[in-house]
């Protein structure tokens, strides 16, 4: 649709849902609360802010100076992904404070329910309101090759076109506003965002305006190095299977089965990682696993940030990304980075610390299994890590195997592992398998009846409630298929551990960022905590980080961190 088709279309919803729309034009007073939504171009600058205070009256203002002529200090802010909207208004001159987002319609929407596809707000409004209306794409065109040239940004539509499409933002942001701060929908929510989300959000905020420093030197020399390793292990794999696309997942699992290796994943052929896991002792499955990381590690690192030539990158943390509150990152997706492997090592190497400082590496040592311990209640493992003993070394000694066999029952069986999981991992028999989950199990009873307990409630309400409160939908423990039943099992543990381990992260970086407001926290993926500081004083932030991680919350087990300092990311030592 051209200009005046789209605003024909927003007259109507105007209309429907008894908007009244002011441009450019000055209130008598601003009460509070107000929803509020920002347009700005594509490269943040300002085209134009509205807000109401009563979800009926709109206020719209393209004219910056007239919008800075009002007095936003005292008010508090409903928005929609409140950090981005508070970041633009600060780069604009309006002086706002983060205790002024009073409500974010993205972060209650995500703790009310995190199974969500999306947390869009037109999503949000069609979904929960009923309103739909014209998307940004629809008015400014698809960001794709053939587009690009066509497509007319905010600045360049009409005023009367922006300024009603942004009533209707503000207008469901209000309304969703209502909805969810009803008691009756999610009280507790209000708690979690006050004590939690809202300030993280402004954590990562500070994190992603700072980026991280890349050296793209080292990064020009690492792409010939990651071409030469990539090149063998590629032709190594087509002499195997022969001249296939190797990205190609028809084509690889046709030659795949050729060679009489059939990866199953849920019941299906597939070439996903977890199906091909099964198969990883056969060497040209083991080539195939070294071809997509390093080829992930060019293409989505090397390659990529090369070509933009920046110095400084600012990965993106998603809040709302998980359905157990873990963050995930983009541009780059820095969880993409093997930690432990040498290909892994050698990207992280690219990332270093700014001229005069250093970095620090702070992560948090089994932190998942001793959130079950003090979930459990569990004598035994709560005993072992209170007492500083080795996780893995005490089961390989009480069960008279290796460590290396320990390690894979307790990162598997605690998770509710099949005895067809541990028998992949460690060969024999299925029998065998499932001779060592009962062993295991025998070790830590109060565990299992825990667990027994938390599956047969969680049946009931459909939930499980993390340390702090946070309720994560499950779906599938009363299904019929026992594998879909024994799925959703597993994915209860994972999620109320990987959910409460998130809190103690966020926890912890609530606390350093109170206490030490200036120390350069850079980059948080899953259990680790990435920061720099200058060289005369890393020895003692890395001191403050660790005892802050370490007390982040009271728990009947010790947390314990480990400190690394370095010049990049790799060498913290």
């Amino acid at each position: 649709m051209d200009s005046e088709e789209l605003i024909a279309v927003f007259n109507g919803l105007i209309v429907e849902h008894n908007v009244i729309l002011k441009v450019n034009e000055l209130p008598a007073s601003i009460k509070s609360p107000i929803a509020l939504d920002v347009e700005h171009d594509e490269s943040g600058n300002f085209v134009g802010v509205g807000f109401s205070s009563d979800g009926v009256t709109v206020w719209y203002y393209s004219d910056l100076q007239l919008l800075r002529s009002l007095d936003f200090s005292a008010v508090s802010l409903i928005c929609h992904n409140g950090r981005t909207d508070f970041d633009c208004l600060r780069s604009w001159g309006i002086d706002v404070k983060d205790n002024q987002l009073y409500h974010d319609i993205e972060l209650y929407a995500h703790i009310i329910d995190s199974s969500r596809h999306g947390y869009g707000l037109k999503s949000l409004a069609e979904t929960e309101l009923g309103i739909i209306y014209p998307s940004y794409n629809d008015i400014v065109g698809k960001r794709t090759f053939k587009q690009v040239k066509e497509r007319k940004t905010l600045d360049q539509q009409p005023l009367e076109l922006v300024a009603k499409y942004n009533a209707l933002d503000v207008i469901a942001t209000w309304k969703l506003y209502e909805r969810q701060r009803n008691p009756g929908v999610c009280a507790p929510a209000v708690q979690y965002f006050e004590e939690i989300e809202r300030p993280v959000a402004f954590i990562l905020q500070a994190m992603e305006n700072r980026g991280i420093c890349l050296d793209l030197n080292y990064l020009t020399a690492l792409k010939v190095v990651l071409e030469q390793k990539i090149k063998p292990i590629q032709e190594s794999i087509k002499n195997e299977l022969g001249n296939i696309n190797l990205n190609s997942p028809k084509q690889l699992l046709e030659a795949l089965n050729a060679k009489d290796i059939r990866p199953v994943f849920k019941g299906k052929a597939s070439t996903d990682k977890r199906a091909l896991e099964a198969w990883k002792e056969q060497p040209v499955v083991s080539a195939l696993f070294q071809y997509s990381e390093i080829s992930t590690l060019l293409s989505s690192f090397v390659e990529s940030y090369l070509e933009r030539g920046q110095k400084i990158v600012h990965p993106w943390f998603n809040q709302c990304g998980t359905r157990t509150g873990r963050l995930s990152c983009s541009n780059p997706n820095l969880l993409q980075i093997p930690k432990k492997t040498e290909n892994g090592k050698l990207v992280r190497r690219m990332f270093t610390a700014r001229p005069g400082m250093l970095l620090g590496d702070c992560d948090f040592g089994q932190i998942e299994p001793r959130v079950l311990a003090h979930l459990s209640k569990d004598p035994v493992l709560c005993q072992l890590f209170n007492d500083g003993t080795d996780f893995h070394d005490f089961t390989a000694r009480r069960l008279g195997i290796s460590r290396d066999r320990a390690k894979v029952l307790n990162l598997s069986v605690g998770y509710r592992a099949t005895k067809y999981s541990v028998q992949r991992q460690l060969g024999g028999t299925l029998e065998e398998a499932q001779q060592e989950i009962d062993k295991w199990w025998n070790l830590f009873p109060q565990l299992r009846r825990f667990q027994d307990t938390l599956i047969y409630t969680a049946k009931q309400s459909g939930f499980c409630t993390t340390f702090m409160g946070r309720r994560i939908k499950i779906d599938g423990l009363i299904d019929g298929n026992g594998w879909k039943r024994e799925a959703a099992e597993r994915q209860l543990i994972n999620n109320i551990t990987q959910g409460s381990a998130a809190e103690i992260m966020k926890m912890a970086m609530i606390k350093i960022h109170k206490t030490a407001p200036n120390l350069g926290i850079l980059v948080q993926v899953y259990d680790e905590l990435l920061f720099e500081a200058p060289e005369y004083e890393i020895e003692d932030a890395s001191t403050w980080v660790k005892l802050c991680m370490e007390e982040a919350l009271k728990l009947d087990v010790l947390l314990t961190v480990d400190c690394k300092i370095g010049p990049n990311w790799a060498d913290c030592k």
